[in-house]
């Protein structure tokens, strides 16, 4: 039997997860996992209303919340959680009625996000783990003859994480403390710390110092409802963002590394949950899978100037239940020797937050970034 496709009515209110965008993590090269969007209560059919509300749900994490496991209790949530797994999706040691979500409810909504993104125990860590391609896209001449058909080559592979932990604040929204990281690949998966830049003489390759994603802090708040499609049992929240806003490298200070004095991106997030596990009242957090798609301009280590075309990211991923432990080796003996606090999550609200471009700036104004290397 077909199921049609129900979908939350466009938002018309930037919530203040977008606002905080801006200064987060869109211009990293790093997912940063999924801003939300507030909106009104959306339309699309007439959902079973729950006899246990959202509200009484959050209302039980505030307080220090049930016993895990007991029936209709929140697993893990204010105590030791048993029965709980990091990042995946903590379980009761009994049986508890599924709590049905109206996800044109505002407060439903939240709880159901909240589920998907993060964790209702503020002491569990989740880890969204992500792998992806790096495309170059280059705009067709409108007045030249038909170029041959061509399906494009990856310039570079990238796979890194988001590890996080959430709180419930007073006012009743959810705050992310996170750091995220991602690391650029050769096509063979080698970790890259020089790149032969073929991009700009493929002929004669420019060996550029590959700054990796190490952005700390990537906090934002979210409230209020986030965009969704019901497809059968499947619930996908959608974060869409445009953005564009003063470039902290413009072209006359930074020239070389520069794409432009407005930085542009377009980040596309979809998160994937089943509806069955969001309205079980004993899983803090949900089994959750992640596409990304990202369209950006040149990274400023790769020394591009005002070169055209852009940057095409294109990822899948998602929440590990293992945790950090469930991180392929590789990442994880890349972050043991670099920067070993990205096992945890942020503990502390800290601010502002952190990008690649700012990153970039801080390095070469103090004079640490150097351009050149010598490529293995």
């Amino acid at each position: 039997m077909h199921t049609p496709l129900r979908a939350l009515s466009p938002p018309v209110l930037a919530s203040a997860l977008v606002l905080a965008s801006l200064a987060c993590s869109s211009d990293d090269g790093g997912a940063g996992t999924g801003a939300s969007t507030s909106c009104p209560p959306g339309t699309g059919g007439a959902p079973t209303t729950s006899t246990t509300s959202s509200t009484d749900v959050i209302s039980a994490i505030s307080a220090g919340g049930a016993n895990a496991g007991g029936a209709g209790g929140i697993a893990g949530v204010g105590g030791a959680g048993a029965g709980a797994s990091a990042s995946g999706g903590a379980g009761g040691t009994g049986a508890a009625p599924p709590v049905p979500l109206d996800l044109t409810d505002p407060a439903d909504n939240l709880l159901a996000f909240a589920k998907t993104r993060g964790s209702l125990d503020p002491a569990e860590e989740v880890v969204f783990y992500w792998s992806g391609s790096l495309y170059r896209f280059l705009p067709a001449d409108p007045a030249a003859p038909p170029a041959g058909f061509s399906s494009g080559t990856p310039i570079l592979r990238f796979e890194g994480y988001n590890i996080s932990r959430m709180t419930l604040t007073p006012e009743g929204t959810y705050r992310l403390l996170t750091r995220e990281m991602s690391l650029y690949e050769s096509l063979d998966g080698t970790i890259l710390d020089c790149w032969p830049n073929p991009l700009l003489d493929p002929q004669n390759p420019q060996n550029v110092t590959v700054l990796h994603v190490f952005n700390d802090p990537v906090n934002f708040t979210f409230a209020g409802a986030t965009p969704y499609t019901e497809m059968a049992d499947r619930i996908v929240f959608t974060s869409d963002q445009i953005l564009a806003y003063p470039s902290v490298l413009p072209i006359a200070t930074y020239p070389q590394y520069s794409a432009g004095n407005t930085y542009q991106t377009t980040e596309l997030f979809n998160f994937y949950a089943s509806r069955a596990d969001l309205e079980d009242p004993t899983q803090t957090t949900v089994p959750t899978e992640l596409s990304w798609t990202r369209i950006g301009q040149y990274l400023p280590w790769m020394q591009m100037a005002q070169a055209p075309g852009h940057l095409v990211y294109q990822t899948r991923g998602r929440k590990l239940p293992g945790g950090w432990n469930a991180l392929p080796q590789k990442v994880r003996d890349y972050v043991l020797a670099h920067h070993p606090e990205y096992q945890h999550a942020p503990t502390t609200d800290q601010a502002p937050n952190a990008t690649s471009w700012r990153t970039f700036k801080a390095l070469k104004d103090a004079g640490q970034y150097v351009d050149t290397c010598n490529a293995p």
